[in-house]
């Protein structure tokens, strides 16, 4: 326990270095060397004392202890819904991408084969049959 040791160190510290303070001066002493969670929580309370204030450190260091245990396991619950619809999803798009494939597969075995360059609608063309214009005409067209 964090409080506990921390207000055990700080007495003894105090008594081996002869310190004697005011009782206000302890607690800010005290409060000052708590972990800013617990501060936080201990800030709210009213206290007067060093020995009040540690009780509600101690109760507080609890409640924190409680939050963070609750908050692994709900994290560890969710990230294991979350790796399950994860396998959901990429067994659906393997089952999609396997369809898919199969599904092109079968199509480029039954389509014919594309026509080549020197072929347009089952005719033979002869490149020196080809008509290209003069580019006398064009010019004369676009102006």
């Amino acid at each position: 326990m964090y409080v506990q040791a921390y207000f055990a160190k700080l007495q003894n510290g105090m008594i081996r270095c002869g310190i004697e303070e005011d009782p206000e001066d302890k607690v800010c002493r005290f409060y000052g060397g708590l972990r800013r969670e617990i501060q936080d929580i201990v800030n709210y309370k009213d206290f007067n004392t060093t020995n009040q204030l540690f009780q509600l450190a101690m109760i507080a260091e609890k409640e924190l202890q409680g939050c963070q245990q609750k908050n692994q396991t709900n994290i560890g619950d969710n990230l294991n819904q979350v790796l399950a619809r994860v396998e959901q999803a990429l067994a659906k798009i393997e089952t999609v991408i396997s369809r898919r494939v199969a599904a092109s597969a079968a199509a480029a075995a039954s389509s014919p084969p594309p026509p080549t360059s020197n072929l347009e609608h089952g005719k033979n063309l002869n490149p020196a049959e080809i008509v290209q214009p003069d580019r006398e005409s064009v010019a004369s067209e676009n102006t």
